[in-house]
């Protein structure tokens, strides 16, 4: 887990100005720094690289790492580096290190841009191939790792965050408003439905691409390295679904726990970490595994469940009380180093987590990121998966099993209804219908709208495909890797791994979800491994808090005169109308996201002027 930025044009960088690119780097690498400089035509490149040590500590493996004539910087794990250096070796090939970056330099020499299809796990990847001037970039399919870019024609600038791009350049962009725009009509779903950012010209380098700049000519050549399956067309016997399912997680769970220095577990009271915890316990019996849980005593307290899991397991769990104190200068303080609003309450709070894993010396934590998305985790996706059998003669069965188990713990009045995704699948606005309080605070009338791409005539399949793609886990992914390198830890998540995710695509609705339970499959399979209690939880919380115990706990005069004071934001919300009617941020959940957004843009629009 590194960082990693790069120059390619006319500019040359003096020491000095070299020492500053790599400090600010430092967060994602503290372990070490380096930079490589060469001369091509009448340009130059520049590769830096700060590097936190996970895997083979020793120096041999620091980066930029030459050989056969290729230099790499990489920022990610590859899982399955192992199987792949055994068969190197069989081709010849000999390994001066322990790391998986050697690897990829190597499986790159051998099997040139096939290699990339060949990896399972998370990357950033650049290689500078001397021998052919090009460079190579390559980003894992769930874009796990960021790789930001701006590119003029004349000069190339990148790197694992916006604030290595902006040092680099020595300008600081523009906040982009047509991003900023489109979050506000439709929601935070809709940021990663392209690869702009919340600053002007930066973008993201696209997940699951391979793309080869020739550095003489300029020419580009882009592919996908990776396809999503097809869907298979038999059905699936549920027992043998369980056993395939539970042999895959376990494997990811036991690779993502590779690792040279201490690791951890971020532990909510779901069923998705309460997996990953009871399999570390119960299954692979690692010791010296340190849990994390984020308390909220208010709406979202799932203490109890945590407790319950806790004894179960007979595990030792970091229970960390959220501090609601000093709001409005803890965010400002998160977005200064995002460099971008930070989407919802649930981020700012697990940032607060982050800090104090920091300070239990853990380098390496994992979560659940990811299953809600691949084995039908969301209210949502009840409704999906009516539409797919509405004409079957499990219709009936399946919505008296919903109203009497699912029902009567959904808060969202739209999703209450089973009905709800009668319209077309195509329509982004059904699936996150805007809410009309929300849009009377606007002052542009844009019209905006977000299509959802077609992937599956299964309506539950192409939903989920959307979210993991599209949506929610690229959001979560984003945030995760910012508030973990903030602190220097590395964030894994054994849920996202490719051999999970093409088995679990190929699988029938009727495995995945049932009237009476989602994410039918993992509770099925990992039964032995939850406390009844979790098992049998339906309600969806995860980290979460409410807004409004932190804006009560906030200086009312600090508070009005944040809403008041005038900033460009003022031109896009209606702010003292806003503030006039923040109350409502107690009973309402909509609002109280809105809200948040509000708050998180203004800052940033802030920080972005000043």
């Amino acid at each position: 887990m590194c960082g990693i930025a790069g120059y390619f044009g006319k500019k040359t960088f003096k020491l000095k100005e070299i020492k500053t690119i790599l400090s600010v780097m430092k967060n994602r690498g503290p372990d070490s720094s380096k930079y490589v400089h060469f001369k091509i035509q009448n340009k130059n490149l520049y590769l830096f690289h700060t590097r936190l040590k996970i895997i083979d500590l020793h120096d041999r493996s620091n980066q930029p790492l030459e050989k056969h004539n290729k230099i790499i910087i990489y920022n990610g794990e590859i899982y399955n580096f192992k199987e792949l250096r055994k068969t190197l070796v069989q081709k010849g090939y000999i390994f001066k290190t322990k790391s998986d970056t050697e690897v990829i330099v190597s499986g790159y020499d051998y099997y040139g841009k096939k290699i990339f299809s060949k990896l399972n796990g998370m990357w950033s990847i650049v290689i500078f191939d001397k021998k052919n001037n090009k460079l190579i970039f390559s980003r894992d399919i769930f874009g796990e790792k960021p790789l930001y870019e701006l590119s003029s024609g004349r000069e190339l600038v990148f790197g694992s965050e916006i604030k290595f791009v902006e040092k680099i350049i020595k300008k600081k962009f523009k906040p982009n408003l047509k991003k900023i725009k489109t979050t506000f009509k439709l929601g935070y779903k809709s940021i990663f439905h392209d690869n702009e950012t919340f600053c002007e010209k930066i973008k993201f380098f696209p997940k699951g691409l391979t793309s080869i700049l020739c550095l003489k000519t300029n020419n580009i050549l882009k592919y996908k390295y990776w396809q999503l399956p097809k869907t298979s067309k038999f059905k699936n016997d549920f027992f043998e679904a369980k056993k395939e399912i539970k042999k895959k997680i376990i494997e990811s769970v036991k690779k993502k726990f590779i690792s040279d220095v201490p690791c951890g577990v971020s532990l909510s009271g779901g069923i998705d970490s309460s997996i990953i915890a009871g399999l570390v316990k119960k299954n692979l019996k690692y010791k010296n595994i340190q849990y994390f849980s984020l308390i909220d005593r208010g709406i979202y307290d799932e203490s109890n469940l945590i407790k319950k899991t806790e004894k179960f397991l007979n595990i030792k769990v970091n229970k960390i009380s959220i501090n609601y104190n000093n709001f409005i200068d803890k965010l400002t303080k998160l977005i200064r180093y995002y460099d971008s609003p930070v989407s919802t309450i649930t981020y700012y709070i697990q940032s607060q987590l982050i800090e104090k894993v920091k300070k239990k010396d853990v380098k390496v934590l994992l979560s659940g990121t990811g299953a809600d998305e691949q084995f039908t985790g969301y209210y949502d996706h009840f409704l999906q998966h009516y539409q797919d059998i509405k004409k079957t003669k499990d219709k009936h069965e399946y919505t008296e099993n919903w109203k009497t188990t699912i029902l009567p713990f959904i808060r969202n009045k739209n999703l209450q209804k089973i009905n709800f995704y009668d319209l077309k699948i195509n329509k982004y606005k059904n699936i996150f219908p805007n809410n009309k309080h929300n849009n009377s605070y606007l002052k542009f009338k844009d019209k905006i709208n977000i299509e959802e791409k077609n992937y599956s005539k299964v309506r539950l399949k192409n939903r989920m495909i959307n979210e993991i793609f599209h949506e929610i886990t690229p959001i979560t992914l984003n945030h995760e890797d910012l508030n973990c390198m903030k602190y220097s830890i590395e964030n894994r998540s054994p849920f996202l791994d490719k051999n999970i995710f093409e088995y679990a695509h190929k699988l029938d609705n009727s495995i995945l979800i049932s009237g009476h339970s989602q994410k039918l499959l993992l509770r099925e399979t990992f039964k032995k491994y939850l406390h009844p209690d979790v098992y049998n939880f339906k309600q969806k919380v995860g980290f979460n808090a409410s807004l409004y115990y932190f804006l009560k706990n906030e200086n009312q005069k600090k508070l009005k005169d944040f809403f008041c004071r005038k900033s460009q934001l003022s031109s896009l919300i209606n702010m003292k109308l806003l503030y006039k009617n923040i109350e409502q941020s107690k009973t309402s959940a909509d609002f109280s996201k809105f809200l948040f957004q509000v708050i998180s843009t203004k800052i940033f629009l802030d920080l972005r002027s000043s």
